[in-house]
């Protein structure tokens, strides 16, 4: 059975840039979909442009939760996490 994983974030302002995922990580990502089964993700923005809301969808619980331990995608989380907090961005993770 397929699992949603969203992360919705929400900054105080258009002022505030959102984080961007290093090219390394994106690289790194489309390297590791390539030898498993990886994630879909697609990024929607609201129409005021405050909140940003990321989708991924993953084959099996198991998927997402090998991609989730992985050190490299662990280390991008971490920094998203401290980048949020540092700029006020809140951010929620749901999965379904």
């Amino acid at each position: 059975m397929s699992v949603t994983y969203t992360i919705t974030e929400t900054r105080p302002s258009t002022n505030v840039p959102f984080y961007q995922m290093p090219v390394e990580t994106i690289t790194y990502i489309q390297k590791y979909n390539n030898v498993r089964t990886g994630n879909k993700g697609q990024a929607i923005f609201s129409e005021d442009q405050l909140t940003r809301t990321t989708v991924e969808l993953f084959a099996t619980q198991a998927d997402m939760d090998i991609f989730q331990a992985d050190a490299v995608m662990s280390t991008f989380r971490q920094n998203l996490d401290a980048y949020n907090t540092t700029n006020n961005i809140t951010i929620t993770r749901t999965t379904s």
